[in-house]
């Protein structure tokens, strides 16, 4: 699951920042924004997290694996969206939102079942490990966008179309890890409570 928390994360920031500052018509296929205009694209994500964690609570108390699988499935629904339909601002923010809750259901999930399944007195340290691999996922994720780049760059060093199809693709595909992991999971004890993020 970190591993698509960590590669997710790591290359949606890096791909859609890319191209929302590359420059727009006629120079170029990008949006010409400045940085700061590019993140404000990402507020959508805060609010997005403010409505995972009223969800994510009363869905790990119904079915934690299929908690896990659904926000999932929407962290590789929201990376194809955008594979295939990023050239829309509204539509990128969109998927942007889909992926914030995605994104957000599923480290509550993470977390409230390493709480519950970790040994008494152990779960801080599962913890700890866990987000040690997510970091360095990300980092991960980081060396595949920027490979990314440049496999699919022009001459003159520009980052090619396809470059951030190919790109949102590889990472639904690591999207797909956790849903993998949630039917995989042999979830043991009930959920009584639930970690938000």
């Amino acid at each position: 699951i970190f591993v698509s928390l960590g590669i997710g994360g790591s290359m949606l920031f890096n791909l859609t920042m890319t191209l929302l500052q590359i420059p727009g018509d006629p120079i170029a296929f990008g949006f010409g924004m400045t940085a700061l205009a590019a993140s404000f694209v990402f507020l959508p994500m805060t609010f997005a997290g403010i409505v995972a964690t009223r969800l994510a609570p009363k869905m790990l108390g119904r079915t934690p694996r299929g908690t896990i699988v659904i926000a999932g499935l929407g962290m590789f629904i929201a990376f194809m969206w955008l594979a295939f339909a990023h050239t829309n601002v509204w539509s990128m923010t969109l998927a942007i939102f889909l992926f914030g809750i995605s994104y957000t259901t599923l480290l509550t999930a993470s977390v409230s079942v390493i709480a519950i399944e970790a040994a008494h007195g152990k779960g801080a340290g599962t913890a700890s490990v866990y987000v040690a691999i997510a970091l360095s996922m990300t980092s991960i994720g980081t060396a595949i966008y920027s490979a990314i780049m440049s496999g699919f760059s022009t001459p003159e060093g520009m980052p090619a179309p396809d470059a951030f199809t190919v790109g949102y693709i590889v990472a639904g595909s690591a999207a797909l890890v956790s849903v993998l992991c949630g039917v995989l999971i042999k979830h043991r004890k009930p959920i009584t409570q639930v970690v938000s993020h």
